[in-house]
């Protein structure tokens, strides 16, 4: 059987070994669009403010793009919008 990973079970012992290099994400359509995009979370923990949502973890590295991306998709909605 192949082992996983390592396991972190705060977001603390994340943020410890990975320093700036690792960004959480909690927004459910932003996820969704980096996976679509073909960038997987490296992590998943519980909120730290709220046990009942998730926290995703990506590499900053390979979401660089990605955000700029994201970011542009959200400055076309609000356009629309307006």
């Amino acid at each position: 059987m192949k082992k996983i990973g390592k396991q972190y079970k705060t977001e603390n012992e994340l943020i410890d070994e990975y320093g700036d290099s690792i960004i959480p994400i909690t927004y459910i359509p932003q996820v969704i669009f980096y996976i679509v995009h073909g960038v997987q979370p490296e992590y998943v923990l519980p909120n730290r403010n709220n046990k009942n949502h998730a926290t995703f973890w990506f590499m900053k590295d390979k979401t660089f793009d990605l955000k700029k991306m994201w970011d542009a998709t959200k400055d076309d909605k609000r356009k629309k919008r307006n």
